[in-house]
This record gives structure tokens, C-alpha cells and sequence, in this order.
């Protein structure tokens, strides 16, 4: 898979794969290691590092289990992991998982001006407070269909897609405070989440439609986060491909 020759001057992407099996960045000519823990930044300990030769760590973080309580954030152990690998000179792309399947976690998708929303945006601000100077980007949603029910994810009378909606109200909450990166600058803040674009009818959806044209079009969001989730080499190409001309102007990050 050729991914240097689909890469324009302006883009890229970061491949990263699950449990430290090492794939490569190709951004601007530049090749750079990525690894995937999901939730499991607790395994990203400096002997495993040091192993892999990595550079990027991608891992996310269940808003369920921050809200209710039953994680803290001054002494989880995964985001003490993630700040001992920022400080060892990893840089740290975060995903939130907002578990929202009904199945006691996150719950709906919060609607706009609620309790809950509050709640959401105040588990963030915590997050982001506890993890200040060494997150290098932010990937507003972890599995755009998988995490969400199916009510979330299906346009309203007026069009309206409700996880898309809170997702935009969350970029706007995040970009006001102006986060710092590591290493300086804006925090970066991407969205995204799909899986097996290779298929015509997950291509076809509003959902993905929606997503698509939010990233293209919002300034604020600075590149597009999508799950192979791929059988084989040939639907991975495709997806692949397909994305690179469906934002062809931003970073993909590709888990």
C-alpha cells in the first residue's frame, strides 16, 4: 500500500496499530512511528517504549467512568502512564470514548444545554486539566457507529444529527479555552471516528456524510480520525483511498 504517492504536500496520516504492532506516519515526506493501547495507557510503560522505538501513542479515555466517579483523575493509573510517556518525549494523540450505547456507561447523547451536557463538558475540561502540557492532539469521539446508539446517529425531523451536533457543541467549548499542545501552540483537535469506509452504504450514510463535511468545512478541526476495522489488504486500500479524497486537505489519522 502506497501511501507516499497518496499523500499531497499538505496532508497526512498517522497509522496506528493495536498493541504496538509498529505501522508508519507519512506526513510531508516524513516517516514516523505510531502505536495504538486503546484504553490501556497503563501499558504503555518505558520499558515497552523503549522497545518499540515509538514516537506517537494513541490511546482513549471512557467518559463514563470519570463522570460517575469510579476513576480519579489525580491518581488513575492510565493517565499517570500518559504523563510519564509525554515526559519521556512521546507525543500523545487522546481520544474521548463517550460509551454511549446504553449499557450503563455514558448514556445518550446529551442534548444541547443540559445537565448532561454540562457534565460532558466538564468531564473534558477535567480531563484536559489533568493531562495539561502533554496531550499533542485530541480526537473529539472514539467510534462514531460502535460507541453510539442508533437513535444518536440518525438525522431528526430537521436534519440535525444529534451526536454531530454535540461534537460541534464540544469543539466550540474546547477551541474558547484555548488548550495548550505539548510542546506549545494549540492544542490540535480532530474528529472522526468512522469505520469500514470501504463499504458504499457506510459512505452513502448521513452520518458519515455529516462528519465528513463538518471536517472539511470547520477550521477548528484539524484533521479527520478514522478505524479500519478492515478483513483484508484490498478493503484497507480502499478505505484508505477513499478517505485521502474525501478530506483532502487535513491530517487523517488512521487507527
Amino acid at each position: 500500500m502506497n501511501l507516499r504517492s497518496r499523500t499531497k504536500a499538505t496532508c497526512g496520516s498517522i497509522l496506528l496499530a493495536l498493541a504496538f504492532t509498529v505501522h508508519a506516519q507519512v506526513a510531508n515526506g516524513r516517516v514516523v512511528i505510531g502505536a495504538n493501547v486503546n484504553e490501556r495507557f497503563h501499558w504503555a510503560t518505558p520499558e515497552i517504549l523503549d522497545q518499540t522505538h515509538t514516537t506517537w501513542i494513541r490511546g482513549f479515555i471512557p467518559a463514563s467512568e470519570f463522570i460517575s466517579g469510579q476513576r480519579s483523575y489525580a491518581t488513575d493509573n492510565g493517565l499517570l502512564s500518559l504523563r510519564r510517556a509525554a515526559d519521556s518525549g512521546h507525543k500523545i494523540l487522546l481520544s474521548i470514548k463517550w460509551d454511549s450505547t446504553g449499557r450503563g456507561g455514558f448514556g445518550r447523547i446529551p442534548a444541547a444545554g443540559s445537565k448532561e451536557e454540562a457534565d460532558a463538558f466538564t468531564f473534558v475540561d477535567k480531563l484536559l486539566d489533568a493531562t495539561a502540557g502533554k496531550v499533542s492532539a485530541l480526537v473529539l469521539i472514539n467510534e462514531l457507529t460502535i460507541d453510539t446508539l442508533p437513535a444518536d446517529r440518525t438525522p431528526d425531523a430537521d436534519g440535525h444529527i444529534p451526536v454531530i451536533a454535540f461534537l460541534q457543541r464540544l469543539a466550540e467549548h474546547v477551541s474558547a479555552e484555548r488548550r495548550t499542545a505539548a510542546g506549545g501552540g494549540t492544542l490540535q483537535l480532530f474528529a472522526g471516528g468512522m469505520t469500514r469506509l470501504d463499504k458504499q452504504e457506510n459512505r452513502d450514510s448521513p452520518l458519515v456524510k455529516a462528519m465528513i463535511a463538518w471536517i472539511n468545512s470547520d477550521p477548528r478541526i484539524a484533521g479527520a480520525d478514522y478505524h479500519i476495522h478492515q478483513p483484508d489488504m484490498s478493503t484497507t486500500q480502499s478505505a484508505v483511498e477513499f478517505m485521502h479524497h474525501a478530506v483532502p486537505d487535513k491530517l487523517l489519522i488512521v487507527t
